[in-house]
C-alpha cells in the first residue's frame, strides 16, 4: 500500500511537471493536472457521507 501511495503522490507533480516542460504551456498543464484530479475529488463527494452512515469497510465495496 505504502508503494501504491508513493507512486500515486509523485504521479501528481510528475504528470502536470511533464507536460509542462514538453509543451511550455500553463494552460495544458492546468488541464492535465485538473483531469488527474478529478476522479479523487469525485469520488470522495460521493462516498464520504455513505462512510458516515455505514462502516468503512461495507461503503467501500
Amino acid at each position: 500500500m505504502a508503494v501504491s501511495l508513493t507512486g500515486t503522490r509523485i504521479s501528481v507533480v510528475a504528470l502536470p511537471w511533464f507536460v509542462l516542460a514538453t509543451t511550455g504551456s500553463a494552460t495544458q498543464t492546468g488541464l492535465v493536472a485538473f483531469c488527474e484530479m478529478a476522479p479523487y475529488v469525485t469520488v470522495k463527494a460521493f462516498t464520504g457521507p455513505r462512510v458516515g452512515r455505514r462502516p468503512p469497510r461495507r461503503a467501500v465495496v
